[in-house]
């Protein structure tokens, strides 16, 4: 898949991520199967972050605010796991969760 290899994720990665199988990724490469199924092409579609249409190859990516810069700029964000657990925590953290984002903050810093 196109976003698998543009976000440097292997198909059994996002197999993991989303809950579904490996296999099914092997048997449409095989052409054995013709596609996802509609319950698993909503989960890939929200986990890149993109409609199924666009998986699909029917619509264009769309654009956060009509802004391509800062489409990229949220795509980075999601895409690194220390950035996104970072904003991930700004509904219903807890001081912990700030204290945590703190650290790591400083440890990529290195301080």
């Amino acid at each position: 898949m196109e976003l698998c290899k543009s976000r440097g994720i292997s198909g059994a990665k996002l197999c993991r991520e989303v809950g579904m199988q490996p296999s099914i990724l092997t048997d449409i490469k095989m052409g054995r199967q013709r596609g996802l199924s509609a319950k698993n092409a909503q989960k890939v579609a929200t986990f890149f972050g993109v409609s199924v249409g666009y998986l699909l190859g029917e619509e264009n990516k769309p654009l956060v605010n009509d802004d391509e810069e800062l489409t990229e700029l949220l795509e980075r964000v999601r895409d690194d796991p220390h950035l996104r657990m970072l904003f991930s925590i700004t509904k219903d953290a807890t001081p912990e969760d700030v204290e945590k984002a703190i650290k790591i903050i400083q440890t990529l810093k290195g301080e």
